[in-house]
């Protein structure tokens, strides 16, 4: 990426280039109008990806982890987001740390709003059996009322807020590049946990 390009220029001509067989040429993903901001358009590789679930958001337990209940199903289940981590609060997923890591609760509330109790989502992902400590593993594309698809990308707006890192896991590896980047660019422009006069120095740099 050029440093001297904008966030949204690096969103704009973020390209997945396939890396395992049967993926598209390539995914854009394009920031939709003003009137929508935070929404990203899906084009090529994404709708190849097979959709494994769609259901409903019914709790938000951290900045990348909620409860989910599927069409048709009776027990909600917990879904990890693909692409990007958050720092960790305490109460949850966490049995590490004895309080909240810096901007965990602002992550928290920032998928709180993404995605309040009701929102339509529909799950993505290479490999449905991909799943981390309990929680599968799955790209999140929220309901757009104004385009009638599940257009909005929430892990793309989530690493572009500044507030989480890279994570991947090697089967999916193949579509989470381009978080990276907007991981990356985040870092570039001293926003939310890069910032060091918000979090001071990253507690987890290196997390996966």
């Amino acid at each position: 990426i050029r440093p001297d390009r904008t966030d949204t220029e690096v969103v704009r001509t973020i390209l997945i280039r396939p890396l395992l067989p049967g993926i598209a040429a390539a995914v854009l993903l394009t920031p939709a109008a003003p009137s929508s901001a935070g929404t990203f358009a899906r084009e090529s590789a994404y709708t190849d990806v097979p959709v494994q679930e769609t259901g409903r958001i019914t709790k938000v337990l951290d900045g990348d982890t909620f409860e989910f209940l599927a069409d048709g199903a009776s027990r909600a289940t917990r879904v990890r987001l693909l692409g990007v981590n958050t720092p960790e609060v305490t109460g949850q997923d966490n049995i590490h740390f004895a309080e909240d890591m810096c901007a965990g609760r602002e992550a928290e509330a920032q998928l709180e709003r993404l995605l309040p109790v009701g929102t339509q989502v529909e799950l993505r992902s290479l490999h449905k059996e991909s799943t981390n400590r309990g929680r599968i593993l799955r790209y999140v594309f929220a309901f757009n009322a104004q385009t009638g698809t599940y257009d909005t990308d929430i892990s793309a707006i989530v690493a572009e807020s500044g507030l989480a890192m890279w994570f991947t896991v090697d089967q999916e590896s193949a579509l989470s590049y381009p978080y990276r980047l907007i991981v990356q660019q985040a870092q570039r422009g001293g926003r939310g946990i890069w910032d060091p006069n918000h979090c001071g120095p990253v507690e987890q740099p290196d997390a996966r």
